[in-house]
Parts: C-alpha cells; structure tokens; sequence
C-alpha cells in the first residue's frame, strides 16, 4: 500500500513537472522528427496525388400529402410524425442502389469524366506481373466501381426539421459536381414518377378483369330477362286492360324473330366467307354486288380458255383473278358489317320494347311465382349494372390517372456550377501531417521513455524496480574539473572538489550504505569488514568511477577501504589510479604470482589512503572459476579481518557470470543505471540476476549516474550554500 501511494505520488510529480517532459523531448528528438518527416512525407505525397474536389448541392422538397390531379376533394391531412416518417423514407429511398444505378443506365452522365479512372496500387501490381482481369470480369468490377464512388461521392441529408432534402455531389471539377447532384435528383423523380405509374397501371390490370367479368354478368342477367319475356309473351299478352302492352308484346315477338333470322345469317355468312363459298354468299347475302361478284367469276374460266398457256394475257388474267377475290372479300365483309349494324339496331329495338313491356306490365296480375321470379331477376339486373358502372368509372379514372401521374418530390434549386474548390488543399494536409507528425512523435517518445528506452529519472527507476533509489550522480567532464593538474579519473572531484555535487552523491551513497549495514559487524565469513559490489547492467554505466568515488569517501571518513577490481576480463582501475603493477589480481588467482609476493599488486590511491587490487591485462578465457576458488574466497576473508570496507568492482550482471558468482561473498550491492542510456528491460534483468544469486538476498542499492546537472541553482534553497554546481 506504501509503495502504491509513493508510485502514485511520482507520478502525479511528473505530470506538473514540465522541466521533465521537455527534457524528455529533447531526449527523444529523433525520434519526434523522425515521425514529424514521415507524416510531412505521407502529406506531401497525398496532397500532390489528390486532385482537387469540389461540391455541388440541389435542393428537393417533398410533399408528404400525395396530391392528384383528378381529386376533388380536399387532401388528407398527416401528423409530424407521419411527415417525419415519409421524408425520412424518401432519404433511404434516394440512398439507395436503384437510385444510382438509374443514373449510370440513364447514359446523361459520363462517369469517366466525373471520377477519372486511376487503378489502384493492387490492380497495378496484378498488371505488372500480368494477372489482370477478363475483359467480362474488368466490365462488372468497373461497374461496381462506378456504383461505389458515386455512393462515395453524394451525401443526402435532410436540412433540419424541414420538407427539404439536400443533394451534394463531389467531383474533381465543377461541372461535374454540379451534373452529378442534378442527374442524381432526376433520376430520384423519374424512379419516383415510374414507382407511382407502376402501381396503377398495376391497379388497371387488376381491374380490368374485374370490369369484363361484370360487364359479362350484366350481359347474362339482361339475357335472362329476355329470355324470361320470350317464355311468357303469350302470358303477357293475355293480360286484359292493356292494348298498349299487347301492341308491345307482338313488336317485341316480330323484332325478336328479325333479330334470331338475322344472326343466323351473319352466322352462315362467316362460314360461306371462311369457305369461300360465292355461290352460297350470293344466296345468304342476297344483294347485288354478290350477285355481281358471282356472274364476274363465272365468267373468268371461259375467258382463260380462249387465252394461250402462257403470255402476258394469262398473267393478267390471273392477276384479275386474285385482286377479284381480294375485292370479294372485301365487300362480303361490308355486307356482314352491315348486317351486324341491322342486328344491333333490333336489338336496341327490343331492349327499348323490353323495358316498356316490364314498365307496362302490370306484376300484380302476374301469377305468384312468375311475378316472383321477375322481380328476382330485375334486382339482380339492377345489382349488375350498379357494380359495373362503378367498377367500369374507377376503372377509367386509374386510366387517366395513368396519363396525369406526377411525382410528389420536386426540385426547388438545382445545382449550380461551384466557384471554390471543397478540397483543404495542399497548406491544410501539410498543417494536419504536422500536427499528426507531431503528435505520434510525441506519443512514441512517451512511449519509449516509459517502456522501452532508457530510465531518465530517479522516480522513474523507482517505478520501474519497485525499490528506492538512493542517489544521482550527475555528469561531469574533466574539463571542468577545478584541479589544476591533468586528473585520470572523475571520482577525483571527491579530493579536489569536494563540495561539488558529485563528491555530495557519494556521500549520500555511503550513507545509504552506512544504514543498511551498520558498522563493525561481523560479515559473512566471521570477519568485521563489509563487502559491496559495485555493478551494473551492461558496460559503460561508471562503475569503476562510482566504485573509486565511493572508496575515497570511506577513506576521507577514517575507515580502511580495499577497493578490488574484480572485472577480470576488462580491468580498467589501473587506468584511473594511474598506476600499472607488473602482476595483477589475476596472476594471483592463476598461481602465476606467489603469494608471498600479492602485496605488489595492491596500489595505495594516490589521492587518498584507499588500497587497491588492480589488474593490468585481461583474462584470455572464462573467469568465474577464478572467483569460485578457493584462492578468492581466501582473499576476501583475509580482507574482511584487515580492513573495514571492501569494495568489489564488478563486470556487466547480463553480458557475463561474473557478478552473479561474486555476489556469494557481498554485503550488499549497489546497481548502477546510467541515464537515458541503460534500457529497462536489462535493468530489470541485472536486478533479476542480483536476486537469484542468493537465497537470502543482501541490500541491493540503486543509483543513477551522468545525470545532467541543473544550469541555474534555484536562489530559495540553502543548497547553494553547500554545493558546488558543477
């Protein structure tokens, strides 16, 4: 729970601190620019490949209450909600396929001029490499493209609460985006004008059968009632009181008779005329120009006797013949006509007869069941002919509806030709890369300070290991240095400068030492002194410098301090007490010095009373069999009974074994991060291998060196008064 509440306190530290979050871009400028030049390159190419795009819009309103041409009364009145609903429909209607498909089929529209054709990157590389599409397959898929970006390229949106619908088109040129919304909201009404025709002309086809079945039935009831009058004329007639009806009856007898002769002979004509039978049209017909016709073609096979086989005269003759026959059928027919005409006219005839007759009729004097059965058929008539005449008038009114039909949507402004483009242009994709540049740079300079790079900060580490950092140790160079003389190591600001802020972070480095383990107790091996190994990670953290820095200031403080360079494979505290030994710690551990003469390769610090084991070339082969022999383990209890502080200079925990075998005889050990440079993953690592080196896991201390150094002391801090910025 503590841990958790000082995490959180770091990072809420970090969030106000804004000297940190620009110090963490200055740290990750590369890679900021590297994504800010990817995003101007990406911009770049976008905004030279993209052609301009401009918009066009048409305005259509649309009258929720279908309004006709023929209807008299007034129109039904709908709610919102109703209205809302129809507007809303008419939306999705013009969103859909039928509506552009009717635009590409429409052929007013050039499609390749609106959107020009650019193949894709994939269509480019199927081309080169010669797997390009059918002709048929190329067809269709250029069809689906087509449908596709001129769904892509229109937006219909209904303006607000209104009757108005809003077409807009884009296109890479003006005209184009203006004929695009104009053919789109043509092609609307005309689908809507067709959808509305459709469904009456499906409506007649509906009712026309309809009509024919109650015109027939009408037919039928009308020629049962006359049927019914032939049956009783006699009983009619018989009737007493009622000359006019008896005169009706017997007209009505005679024209009834004229009209049954006279279908007989239209009915026998039609035959003889299938037939071709002239002499018996002459008889059936009886008029003179079938008379005529018959003595004519008589008269034609004794004249094509007297004429030669062949010849022109034959030819003519034949000729004759068949334009005789032609007109023959032909004036039989106008015959036949105008028989039916007589036969229509008795008709009429004996329908006006009829209807005096049942007028006239007295139905009282009927006999029951004959007056029943009249009256019967007489509401069935009445019946049939009401339903006809209201089916027939609807169905005359569908058909002039048919003829008047118009949409219930109209154009209210047409597109006009754009004077600007719509497109952002080139300055706006540029803006938008940079600020997106900028942004992913940001973010994957966030992302790598935090998770993959390195560990910029004392609350970071703290985060990253779950454990506290003792100090750090800030960056110095020997040009800075206050000492006069030419110095081999940095650790000699702690003699030469020693309220500087790197002789401070040693100090503060001893004492977390100094707690975690009290002085004058026995070690490991039954000795007083106390054995800490300086390590890190991988190479290059300062260790040897913080190893040497840390000696000085136990040795400053009165304590005997042994500092042993135990990287045997690359030695290099030689180098910074500035003193070579013909024979080093390694010569020791191989047998090749003899142990009577190990005291020369132990140096005395010339700038302090720190003695020092030192190598001077490194090992050949592996050399944790060294550090496991007996002849180590024997130096180090020998150290730990001599002297108070033993401080072991360790190589790399992930690249070699070395630290691992080494922290068997340690104390306590101190690991080293450099700044922005130690990744965390091999932090986390080193510290693994700390822990898994022994069971009962000694202090481990975290510090931090080359930090940078603040340029301006804060004047409200007494600091300055006690260190030296360097």
């Amino acid at each position: 729970m503590h841990e958790e509440r000082r995490v959180g306190v770091l990072m809420d530290d970090h969030e106000i601190d804004l000297r940190y979050f620009v110090a963490l871009l200055k740290r990750q400028a590369r890679i900021i620019a590297l994504s800010l030049c990817m995003c101007l390159l990406a911009g770049l190419f976008v905004g030279l490949s993209s052609p301009p795009e401009y918009s066009a819009t048409a305005l259509i309103r649309v009258d929720p209450v279908q309004n006709e041409l023929l209807l008299i009364e007034a129109p039904r009145t709908n709610t919102i909600a109703m209205d809302n609903a129809r507007i809303a429909s008419e939306v999705e209607i013009m969103r859909s396929a039928p509506t552009f498909v009717r635009v590409i089929e429409s052929g007013k529209l050039d499609l390749g001029t609106v959107f020009t054709e650019r193949p894709g990157i994939a269509d480019q590389v199927l081309a080169f490499i010669g797997w390009g599409q059918p002709e048929g397959a190329g067809e269709d898929k250029r069809q689906s493209d087509h449908l596709l970006r001129l769904q892509e390229a229109v937006d219909i949106q209904r303006r607000g609460e209104t009757y108005i619908i809003a077409v807009t088109a884009k296109a890479e040129t003006p005209e184009g985006a203006a004929l695009l919304a104009n053919t789109i909201v043509e092609a609307y009404i005309e689908l809507q004008k067709e959808t509305k025709t459709a469904t009456l002309v499906a409506a007649v086809e509906t009712l026309s059968p309809q009509v024919a079945s109650a015109s027939a039935a009408l037919v039928a009831r009308r020629e049962a009632i006359s049927a019914f009058l032939d049956e009783n004329l006699s009983l009619f007639a018989a009737l007493p009181g009622n000359e006019a009806l008896s005169d009706q009856v017997s007209g009505h007898g005679q024209s009834g008779n004229a009209a049954r002769d006279l279908r007989a002979r239209i009915t026998r004509a039609s035959l003889e005329l299938e037939q071709w039978d002239l002499a018996g049209l002459a008889q059936t017909l009886g008029s003179e120009v079938t008379d005529a016709l018959v003595r004519e073609r008589n008269e034609l096979p004794s004249r094509a006797a007297l004429v030669p086989f062949a010849g022109a005269q034959s030819f003519a003759l034949e000729q004759e013949l068949s334009n005789l026959k032609s007109h023959s059928e032909d004036a039989v027919r106008y015959e036949i006509s105008l028989l039916r005409v007589q036969l229509l006219a008795l008709e009429a005839q004996i329908a006006a007869l009829r209807d005096q007759m049942l007028k006239n009729l007295d139905e009282e004097a009927l006999p029951q069941d004959v007056q029943t059965r009249l009256q019967q058929m007489q509401r069935y008539s009445d019946l049939s002919h009401r339903q006809y005449d209201q089916l027939l008038a609807r169905l005359e009114e569908l058909r002039l509806q048919v003829d008047l039909q118009q949409a219930d949507s109209r154009v209210v402004a047409a597109a006009t030709l754009p004077l600007h483009s719509s497109s952002r242009g080139l300055p706006f994709i540029m803006s938008l890369a940079a600020l997106l540049g900028t942004g992913l740079g940001v973010g994957a300079a966030i992302f790598r300070e935090n998770y993959v790079g390195g560990v910029v900060s004392q609350e970071q580490l703290a985060f990253l290991t779950g454990k506290e950092v003792e100090t750090s140790i800030p960056a110095i160079s020997r040009s800075r240095s206050r000492n006069e003389l030419a110095t081999s190591s940095l650790a000699d600001a702690v003699i030469n400068t020693p309220l500087s802020s790197f002789a401070e972070s040693m100090r503060r480095l001893r004492l977390g030492v100094d707690l975690r383990l009290p002085a004058r107790n026995p070690g490991r091996d039954g000795g007083r002194g106390r054995v800490i190994l300086v390590s890190s990670a991988v190479a290059g953290e300062g260790k040897t410098t913080t190893a040497l820095g840390l000696a000085r200031t136990y040795g400053l403080s009165g304590q005997r301090v042994l500092l042993i360079d135990g990287d045997l494979r690359r030695p290099s505290l030689f180098i910074h007490l500035n003193a070579a030994p013909v024979a080093g710690l390694v010569d020791y551990l191989t047998g090749k010095l003899a142990p009577e003469r190990f005291p020369s390769a132990i140096k005395t610090d010339p700038l302090s009373s720190v003695s020092a084991v030192v190598n001077t070339q490194p090992s050949s082969g592996p050399t944790e069999h060294l550090i496991v022999a007996e002849g180590f383990r024997s130096l180090v209890s020998a150290a730990r009974d001599t002297f108070d502080v033993i401080i072991i200079d360790t190589p790399p925990l992930t690249e070699v074994v070395d630290g691992a075998y080494l922290m068997q005889c340690a104390d306590a050990a101190i690991l080293l991060t450099r700044y922005a440079s130690t990744r965390q993953r091999d932090v986390l690592r080193a510290l693994s291998v700390l822990e898994n080196a022994r069971p009962d896991m000694p202090p481990v201390l975290l510090a931090m060196t080359q930090h940078p150094e603040r340029s301006v002391v804060i004047n409200d801090r007494y600091v300055s008064h006690y260190v030296i910025v360097q």
